[in-house]
């Protein structure tokens, strides 16, 4: 018999056949109360009669006792039920797991703590230790097998070095980062944020796999991510790209070698865990990378499921050109009598449709980019997108038309990787090749795979549809 707690605050049973039901937390809040009583022994008797061939009828059994028993023998207020804010989900605080790739491509960054390597990760994760936002932190080297350091930040950020690298064991000779994201994944749970620090670069050779090493990766990283998010739906991933210099031998995808003497190489901060923590962490000024660094990321993108129901919309009254009448029953989707206005010439229909967007792990640069949008009819066209300050709207998509066409119209976000991970990644993985060392091979293909499994079908990440009448 298993227990688990969903994103609706209600408690499952889960046994032999399957879920056998729930109790909802406000329930459960009155078990707390039976306890803090003295009631220990008969509620132990409740909570054991959930077995795993009879669980249908015992978790029906258990959410009636439970209530009959605690009204009658516990004060109970009568009050309006305790509502459950997002505020209120994070009062477990999350454990943060880094992971730091040790294998032989990343020695040149590390050099007893003096670069810019090792000095901003030691500030980032300095200030998300000492910052209030968690519980607990572990530190860990990972290669071909996950090696823990214990949870002293000092130690672990001066002992890095190309010896301490190779003394702490592992297979230092190739990188598989599918493998790397699957170990990461499977420690990452509902109360854990993990924290991946990589070159992002796989050992997969070209000369033995051909063009088939890009397609295997990305296939792979979907794979492990799907797994996961199976497990987790609210699972999140953000990704910051950033430099530092590199001073020591550099191998290629081909395992060729090159030593570099402070040459610019990229690197890849990670942190996956559930949607609500990442948010906290990567918005709050004591853990925002952004603040933390004396410099900020070169990039950043996220990615994470934006449902419909998570990010609320509705046809503004402002901006208006020609004229609407909203639907009284449905007046955040339903427009009425709309009018064009005659403007120097032309004929035009403006309004505004309202969304939020303040759950997305997203930076406001993606949405405010009218090339991540679509829209279901081509006569409407997107002119505008406004960052809101409104308590309930984030942001604003202005929509203009010559010619009112009725029937629904459908407002999509696209699910795309932005234009840096093309202009960072790198296919050939041959250093001979002009502006390579600045670049990562398989990239595209690594965070290609994280995309499609984030992609529901159809390469939107949330859509918008309104209906549009001229009566």
């Amino acid at each position: 018999m298993n227990i688990k707690l969903d994103d609706k605050e209600r408690i499952h049973a889960i046994g032999k056949y399957g879920v056998c039901g729930y109790v909802p937390a406000v329930q459960a809040s009155q078990l707390v109360k039976c306890l803090k009583k003295g009631k220990l022994t008969y509620t132990k008797s409740i909570i054991y009669m959930i077995k795993s061939n009879t669980c249908h009828f015992s978790i029906l059994l258990f959410s009636i006792f439970l209530l009959s028993f605690c009204s009658g023998t516990v004060k109970t207020d009568h009050g309006p039920s305790p509502k459950f804010t997002s505020k209120s989900k994070l009062v477990i605080k999350p454990q943060i797991n880094v992971f730091l790739e040790n294998s032989g491509s990343m020695f040149g960054y590390v050099n007893g703590g003096t670069s810019d390597f090792q000095s901003g990760i030691y500030s980032y994760v300095s200030n998300i230790k000492n910052s209030g936002l968690i519980s607990s932190i572990k530190l860990n080297y990972i290669n071909s097998k996950i090696i823990p350091q214990g949870n002293d930040l000092k130690e672990f950020i001066l002992n890095l070095t190309p010896y301490s690298f190779k003394k702490k064991g592992g297979n230092l000779a190739s990188t598989d980062i599918p493998d790397l994201f699957d170990k990461v994944l499977k420690t990452t749970d509902n109360k854990s944020v993990s924290i991946l620090i990589t070159d992002a670069i796989s050992s997969y050779s070209i000369s033995s796999r051909g063009s088939k090493a890009l397609g295997l990766i990305r296939s792979m990283m979907k794979d492990n991510i799907l797994s996961q998010k199976n497990a987790n739906p609210n699972l999140g991933i953000v990704v910051y790209q950033l430099n530092s210099e590199f001073s020591g031998t550099f191998y290629d995808p081909m395992n060729r070698m090159r030593k570099l003497v402070k040459k610019q190489r990229p690197f890849y901060i990670f942190l996956i865990g559930n949607n609500e923590y990442l948010k906290e962490l990567i918005t709050d000024s004591k853990t925002d990378i952004n603040l933390v660094l004396g410099s900020k990321p070169e990039n950043y993108f996220a990615f994470g499921d934006l449902k419909n129901s998570q990010s609320p919309y509705a046809i503004g009254r402002t901006p208006m050109i020609g004229g609407y009448d909203l639907d009284r029953e449905k007046s955040k989707t339903v427009i009425h009598n709309a009018r064009t206005r005659s403007m120097n010439g032309n004929e035009i229909f403006k309004f505004g449709i309202n969304i939020d967007l303040k759950k997305s792990l997203l930076d406001n640069s993606y949405f405010m980019d009218k090339k991540n949008y679509s829209v279901s009819n081509p006569n409407y066209q997107i002119v505008q997108i406004n960052s809101s300050h409104s308590n309930n709207y984030s942001h604003q998509i202005v929509m203009q038309s010559k010619i009112i066409f009725s029937g629904p119209l459908t407002i999509s976000i696209k699910n795309q990787l932005p234009g840096w991970i093309n202009n960072m990644n790198d296919e050939n993985g041959n250093f001979d090749v002009p502006g390579v060392l600045d670049k990562t091979f398989g990239l595209k293909a690594v965070l290609g795979g994280i995309m499609d499994a984030y992609t529901n079908g159809n390469g939107q990440l949330s859509s918008y549809t309104i209906e549009i009448n001229k009566n």
